[in-house]
């Protein structure tokens, strides 16, 4: 599907992130979220930049913010 995505005219342009909220699937003996790593696609231009320091769900609002050179505005507030 992603693909597809880019492929369409001025998709190789585009920077499209994917990420999900693990939840807490993995362990059943609570109700609280986990620990564990969040699921981070990146797919276009940038995608290598996109994936590092991506590791748990606090990482997302902020590597979003650096990808629209908004970081720096975040950090002023």
């Amino acid at each position: 599907f992603f693909a597809a995505v880019v492929a369409q005219p001025g998709g190789e342009r585009w920077l499209i992130l994917v990420t999900s909220d693990h939840g807490n699937i993995e362990v059943f003996s609570h109700r609280r979220h986990t620990a564990n790593p969040v699921p981070w696609m990146a797919i276009g231009p940038g995608e290598e930049e996109a994936r590092q320091g991506m590791s748990v769900i606090r990482d997302v609002h902020g590597k979003i913010l650096e990808l629209a050179g908004l970081a720096a505005i975040e950090k002023m507030a």
